[in-house]
């Protein structure tokens, strides 16, 4: 079986260069080097139905210590926070759930405002009172005559 927990915060701050660092069980450390800027930003990678895909679960945070205290929190996961999500993930990928549909499907608000077309918008233009008063059928047909010109179909 494989090592799972490989990494400590230590080896974490001392990687200064371009890595990709495993704790095992999927769980990774992408580290990134730009013009002097060091970041790091978890991975999680997985296997289900015979495909192998990658998630990523936000960037690295360091712990908190005593000093911190005062500081407002970090953004991001501690190497804790990290293993803790990629526990869970990978309780979902063993009842047969891809959690990489399963937040796009989040992100998708059921809620979502309807997209608007311009015949509803019409539609519920003629149902105010004011052109109730007057011929709807006729307004209507005035309204679509000078929209189709800019019309695609």
């Amino acid at each position: 079986m494989a090592t799972i927990y490989r990494l400590t915060p230590k080896e974490i701050e001392a990687q200064k260069t371009r890595a990709r660092l495993s704790d095992g069980g999927g769980l990774f450390l992408q580290v990134t080097d730009w013009k002097g800027t060091v970041s790091r930003s978890w991975e999680w990678r997985f296997t289900l139905h015979g495909k192998t895909r990658s998630m990523g679960l936000g960037p690295y945070a360091k712990p908190r210590t005593k000093e911190d205290a005062d500081k407002p929190p970090m953004i991001g996961l501690t190497l804790k926070d990290a293993r803790l999500k990629a526990g869970e993930l990978r309780l979902l990928v063993e009842a047969g759930v891809d959690p990489v549909e399963e937040r796009r499907a989040k992100k998708v608000a059921p809620d979502a405002p309807k997209v608007v077309t311009f015949a509803d918008a019409l539609n519920e233009y003629m149902k105010s009172p004011y052109i109730q008063k007057t011929l709807y059928a006729a307004s209507s047909a005035n309204c679509w005559k000078a929209v189709r010109p800019f019309r695609s179909n």
